[in-house]
């Protein structure tokens, strides 16, 4: 084989070469457009908080707002039946502003959300823990495991406490303030609870 026919056959490998190489590069420009157009829409204004618990069916053992024998106050959360040790997770994703043991919630956490619709405040909160698995002002996604569910502070069996407050003009908590201001009945905003 001469130089020159050498030289001629390196530029058709190349050429094909190139060739393969455009059309690999289209196919990745079609599948990141497939996937830009399967992107998930933001959450409704309705139920855009997730379940923390991974089972089914859901269970509530003590409502929004019920005062009963087993409350001396309001009752500003909902009580999710749930077995000690069981993986509780972030409704959303959020910063935790508090994670530690707090009166009769026992072990718990604090989460605060932006509301992805309308970009309000909103706060979710987990108590009765029996181990909390993560940080003061750590960051969390939606899912993460958080801790793990007990019967710590003042409870009549394991079980997960479940608080959701929102941002209102005259309500904006600071790192702890639980009371039925801004408080909202978790069945309306998180899913498989209405």
């Amino acid at each position: 084989m001469t130089p020159l026919e050498l030289a001629d056959s390196l530029v058709a490998v190349l050429d094909a070469f190139m060739q393969e190489v455009e059309e690999l590069r289209q196919d990745g420009l079609r599948i990141a457009n497939e996937i830009k157009s399967l992107t998930v829409a933001p959450p409704d204004g309705q139920h855009w908080l997730e379940y923390p618990l991974d089972f089914r069916p859901v269970t509530v053992t003590g409502e929004f707002g019920v005062k009963d024998k087993f409350y001396t106050w309001v009752h500003e959360g909902i009580d999710l039946s749930a077995p000690v040790g069981y993986p509780v997770r972030a409704c959303y994703e959020g910063k935790v502003i508090f994670a530690g043991v707090k009166d009769g919630y026992g072990n718990c956490v604090r989460l605060e959300h932006v509301q992805p619709v309308t970009g309000e405040k909103w706060w979710t909160w987990y108590g009765h823990l029996n181990v909390v698995s993560v940080l003061t002002w750590s960051r969390v996604k939606s899912g993460d495991m958080i801790g793990l569910s007990g019967n710590s502070g003042n409870t009549t069996g394991p079980h997960l406490h479940l608080g959701v407050q929102r941002e209102t003009n005259t309500f904006q908590p600071p790192t702890w303030n639980v009371n039925l201001r801004g408080s909202v009945n978790p069945r309306e905003f998180v899913k498989l609870l209405a």
